[in-house]
């Protein structure tokens, strides 16, 4: 059994490592989300290092709240590519897998419609994953 932690996005990943290590953890659970820890902040090549440097494997967690139903297609699919830039550096740091989450708030909008988006960009999200190595995971939320 692996036992690790995500990283609270309030901090540096670096140092959230740091205790991860002292705990004896085996993998962070990175999220790439802002403040401090936004896919375009973070340095993926010293994020690298310090997971080499305190031993840790890594899980790709991105963020929760994206809007990845939208009936607007340009915010559906800016979250889409978001959560594509974020598969891009899990790659980058050697995941194997990344969690996503679906939308539950399309408003004014019936249920089958919501899925409906939530699948399309799941579909684009899938695809772009295959090409980058990694598996894709649905959190049950």
């Amino acid at each position: 059994m692996l036992i690790g932690a995500m990283n609270h996005p309030q901090r540096d990943p670096l140092l959230e490592m740091e205790w991860m290590q002292r705990l004896g953890l085996d993998f962070i659970d990175l999220t790439l989300e802002p403040p401090m820890a936004a896919s375009w902040r973070v340095d993926v090549g010293a994020l690298h290092l310090g997971l080499m440097r305190h031993r840790l494997g890594v899980v790709g967690h991105t963020p929760f709240y994206l809007p990845i139903a939208s009936p607007i297609e340009e915010v559906r699919h800016g979250a889409v590519r978001e959560l594509c830039r974020c598969i891009d550096c899990f790659a980058r740091l050697g995941a194997a897998w990344v969690n996503v989450h679906a939308d539950p708030h399309m408003h004014f909008h019936d249920e089958a419609a919501m899925l409906e988006q939530n699948r399309d960009s799941l579909r684009l999200l899938l695809a772009h994953a295959a090409q980058c190595g990694i598996g894709l995971m649905l959190e049950n939320t």
